[in-house]
């Protein structure tokens, strides 16, 4: 799509009106990264807050309740290397970015795949807040089990009622390719630890401290997932919006 000339009101309509009709956005997967690069710092906050109410506004009027992420954009030369190695928006890097810093365990190769909505999602699950992202709405979690039915499977497992427990911790990760929920959780003498898909509620993992028994799920037939995703190319849905004037360029990723 070709939006110069356009008013920024029209631009919005019309790209994120066409992310619902191709169900880029939706009740399931309902959030969006705004990248804004402007040298004038203020001015980047502008433009940030007022694309941010116009994509919000234009959500709830398409009845659909959105997680408006927003952020300002340095095309430093690495992040400018790891867009090109890896197919994606200089923005979406930088949230990757940020994101490896809340937790040093996940790798650029892990995450690149992952859509704005999933990377959302860990974020919010990490105690750790982003510095440099202002956002609006929460992500949706409606594809997975949630964590009070990985907290029953856990239990239930466990032979262990929510009465006698404590130090409970559950935290949505992704680990081999799969979103996962940990349950950590003590109870009498036992320390607990679950890993339970989060699309499925299969137990991917479970390691119990007072008898050291371990179960490791490994029947790739009928727990472990194998997506292929056709619709990749969707993360990377941006518009690059060149301004002469004000020397803006925004980047929008679902």
């Amino acid at each position: 799509m070709d939006f110069e000339g356009n008013s920024l009101d029209l631009t919005v309509n019309a790209l994120i009106g066409s992310m619902l009709r191709e169900g880029y956005i939706s009740e399931l997967s309902n959030s969006i990264l705004i990248s804004v690069e402007n040298s004038d710092l203020e001015k980047s906050a502008e433009l940030q807050a007022k694309l941010t109410d116009e994509v919000s506004k234009f959500l709830q009027t398409n009845n659909v309740n959105g997680a408006v992420l927003s952020q300002t954009i340095s095309s430093d030369d690495t992040l400018v290397k790891l867009a090109e190695k890896y197919g994606i928006t200089i923005g979406k890097a930088q949230l990757i970015t940020q994101i490896r810093e809340q937790d040093e365990r996940y790798t650029y190769e892990m995450l690149m795949p992952l859509s704005i909505n999933e990377l959302n999602l860990l974020s919010e699950s990490n105690p750790i807040p982003l510095t440099s992202v202002t956002t609006v709405g929460s992500a949706s979690d409606q594809a997975y089990i949630g964590q009070v039915k990985a907290m029953e499977i856990a239990l239930g497992h466990a032979g262990v009622a929510a009465s006698n427990i404590s130090n409970y911790s559950a935290e949505l990760e992704y680990e081999d390719g799969v979103m996962v929920y940990e349950i950590e959780f003590d109870s009498g003498n036992a320390e607990y630890d679950y890993e339970i898909n989060a699309i499925t509620g299969a137990i991917v993992k479970m390691e119990n401290s007072q008898d050291d028994d371990d179960y490791d799920d490994v029947d790739d037939d009928d727990d472990d997932i194998d997506e292929e995703d056709d619709t990749d190319d969707s993360d990377d849905d941006d518009i690059d919006d060149e301004d002469d004037d004000d020397e803006d360029d925004e980047e929008i990723d679902d």
